[in-house]
């Protein structure tokens, strides 16, 4: 694909995206002003893969779409849309691995609350094991996602609330495991204090930032054990590593 698009002028793009899976592909182009004429040829040159969809933006809007406009995933038996912009972990090989990391540390009669569940999809892998899963996401269109993908697969036991688990869902959830994979900021001080008080058995914390982490586990092992801490290296030759702590309520 990369050697395709190096056959057309790409003087006035300022960046590509390219998202391949199972020879699906999608491909977005930046541009620096409103001329994607050079672009159009290159429907004729992306033949050999099973399904393309090109995306033109300018200033951050689609002003030019042509082909597919999200391709099919399929993990842990949840079928997904995946968009040129949609918002998933990009490694996806190590991102199963964590993903098989946390189901394993989920039982069939487990009522789970996700509460940073985003567009859903790990909700929705935890759904097809645990007895109920409830995803909170503060952020109205991830939830609209999120409900779509129950649809797509038929989630009966999944449910997704849009709101902040921090100021009163937490008391309104039913729920003895809480996963939680916070942004780089990590857990603010009143939300684990919320989830201290309420006791669920286990606590599931997928960090993106080591410094934060620590911070945070602090303050959960006043009545958590650590029983398992893994790095994981999502982006291999630079400085970040994903973090997955699993906490034990003590006796």
């Amino acid at each position: 694909a990369i050697k395709i698009i190096r056959e057309i002028n790409l003087n006035n793009v300022r960046e590509i995206i390219l998202q391949n899976y199972l020879n699906n592909i999608l491909i977005t182009f930046k541009i620096i002003d409103k001329n994607y004429n050079n672009i159009i040829p290159l429907k004729d040159k992306l033949k050999e893969f099973k399904s393309y969809g090109i995306f033109v933006e300018y200033k951050n809007n689609t002003i030019f779409q042509m082909g597919e406009k999200y391709i099919l995933k399929e993990e842990f038996n949840i079928k997904y849309p995946f968009t040129n912009n949609s918002f998933y972990q990009i490694n996806d090989e190590v991102k199963n691995i964590i993903y098989s990391d946390i189901l394993a540390n989920i039982s069939t009669s487990d009522k789970v609350l996700d509460a940073y569940s985003g567009s859903g999809l790990l909700s929705a892998c935890m759904a097809r094991k645990a007895k109920l899963v409830t995803g909170v996401e503060i952020v109205p269109s991830a939830t609209q996602n999120a409900n779509k993908l129950k649809e797509l697969n038929g989630l009966k036991n999944l449910q997704n609330i849009n709101g902040d688990f921090v100021k009163e869902l937490i008391y309104k959830i039913n729920f003895n495991v809480c996963v939680l994979d916070p942004p780089r900021a990590g857990v603010n001080r009143e939300a684990i204090e919320l989830i201290l008080q309420k006791g669920p058995q286990k606590v599931i914390y997928l960090s993106c930032n080591p410094a934060t982490l620590a911070r945070d586990l602090c303050l959960f092992c006043e009545r958590y054990n650590i029983s398992s801490l893994k790095p994981y290296d999502m982006f291999p030759n630079t400085h970040h590593v994903e973090t997955l702590a699993v906490l034990e309520l003590k006796n």
